[in-house]
């Protein structure tokens, strides 16, 4: 090797693996291999006997999730979050019916992580009695 090429070696590996970040010598951020959990599938609403609204659905988020957002509404007049719920929850009873103002409603569940939000999955269409 030619005496002036050792030199340039030696710097572009100085570059490479000591860039004097806090990253690591490569530079690259560490990363979290936690993902954005998997959405929650077969949202179902039901009304019982005495009114509360009964909503379930199926956790698919494989133990990546913090818990779980719900919220309610529809699609005419828009939607409010009326509760965070824990890790592996898969039922929500609602016995607000103050805020029922609708004829029909129907219920959006999310899982969530510090990473994000899952994509949406919404419930049934549910005419209330």
């Amino acid at each position: 090797m030619k005496p002036r090429v050792l030199p340039l070696i030696a710097f572009l590996f100085f570059l490479l693996f000591s860039c004097g970040c806090e990253n690591g010598p490569t530079g690259i951020p560490d990363v979290d291999l936690v993902s954005l959990p998997n959405a929650p599938s077969d949202v179902t609403a039901i009304q019982t006997e005495d009114g509360v609204i009964q909503v379930t659905w199926t956790d698919n988020a494989r133990d990546e999730e913090e818990g779980f957002v719900i919220s309610r509404g529809s699609r005419k007049f828009g939607w409010a979050v009326i509760d965070t719920l824990g890790k592996g929850v898969t039922f929500y009873a609602d016995a607000d019916r103050s805020e029922h103002w609708q004829k029909s409603i129907s219920y959006l569940v999310w899982a969530y992580n510090k990473n994000g939000e899952s994509e949406v999955a919404v419930s049934n269409e549910l005419v209330l009695r």
